[in-house]
């Protein structure tokens, strides 16, 4: 005999209530064949995210109801599995809550499933119609990630790196790697040391990982030779210091060596940055002004939970070689 879901209830709160009220009505769907999906969070693959994909996600952890259906990307079914919309490696209770949060309270939208499988099994650059030489685990340059460009990312870890002081930053060693972090992308960062680094750091699960093997910007704020007027100039000057940049690029993810690191070269577009008085520019502050970089970067899909390591080597016009020694998750 089948057990009303309703009657397991007590432990409520407005899911279980939600769940519970509707149950009928997933459970009339039960039997229906499930279509493929695009869009991670459509878990009854009907083309959207809403109420239903969360009572279906419910009805398949607790009640033993079909699985959400498959994610369909790029002509085969993904291996990123529907329905791990925290990006944790795990189809649970979060995710319901994770769709919830998203569609009654403004909370963050579910990774896109299609770029992490794309990142899961990302050929190098040079290949990108697939080869033997992968780089699992990184985006495709051409990808738009939690819906930015890296062009777009780039700019972001900027602001971010432009907005803490000298005196509290995790790139002058002087605060956790923690420090101004928020949304689904941590950043992280080369020293400014010009010898070795390595530094110790705990990544929230379901964090992708940005970080510029080597990198310079231009601004409107700043003293020859990193100074332009314009965007053009901007741009022209950024490029010119990455042209510039001497030596091998060298990265590596936990012991496997990124392949063909230049195709990850990515200009950012024009953006706006505020810094405090103690700032990475060494310049007067506070400040605000506009900025255009160009660098060599890497964008790794979110770490499995455990411990990692990443290293990278590079010079653009001091050596930079710094390790990272990860916890994500705990």
């Amino acid at each position: 005999m089948k057990t009303n879901a309703c009657e397991t209830c007590a432990w409520g709160g407005l899911v279980i209530t939600l769940f519970c009220g509707l149950s009928a009505r997933a459970e009339a769907r039960e039997n229906l064949a499930v279509s493929l999906t695009t869009i991670n969070g459509d878990a009854n693959g009907d083309g959207t995210r809403d109420i239903a994909d969360a009572l279906h996600l419910l009805g398949h952890l607790f009640l033993g109801r079909a699985a959400p259906a498959p994610l369909f990307c790029g002509g085969e079914i993904a291996v990123w599995r529907n329905g791990d919309m925290n990006a944790d490696w795990e189809v649970d209770l979060s995710d319901g809550l994770f769709l919830l949060d998203f569609l009654f309270t403004g909370g963050p939208a579910p990774v896109e499933g299609c770029d992490l499988d794309r990142a899961l099994l990302s050929p190098s650059p040079s290949e990108p119609s697939g080869g033997d030489r992968l780089n699992p685990g990184i985006f495709p340059v051409q990808s738009k990630p939690y819906g930015k460009s890296w062009g777009e990312w780039t700019a972001e870890w900027w602001k971010w790196a432009f907005s803490l002081p000298v005196s509290a930053h995790p790139l002058f060693d002087t605060a956790d790697c923690s420090a101004g972090q928020s949304g689904p992308v941590w950043f992280l960062g080369g020293s400014f040391a010009g010898v070795a680094v390595t530094r110790t750091c705990r990544v929230p699960a379901g964090k992708s990982i940005l970080l510029p093997v080597v990198n310079a910007e231009c601004s409107t704020v700043e003293p020859p030779p990193f100074h332009g007027d314009d965007e053009s100039e901007l741009r022209a000057c950024a490029i010119a210091f990455m042209d510039g940049a001497s030596g091998t690029l060298v990265a590596t993810v936990d012991g496997q060596d990124v392949e063909d690191l230049s195709g990850y070269r990515v200009q950012s577009p024009l953006f706006t940055f505020s810094a405090p008085a103690d700032n990475v520019l060494f310049i007067d502050g506070p400040v605000s002004g506009q900025s255009v970089s160009d660098g060599y970067w890497l964008f790794l899909a979110p770490l499995s939970a455990g411990t990692h390591t990443l290293h990278f080597e590079g010079n653009p016009g001091f050596s930079i070689d710094v390790t990272y020694l990860l916890t994500v998750g705990g």
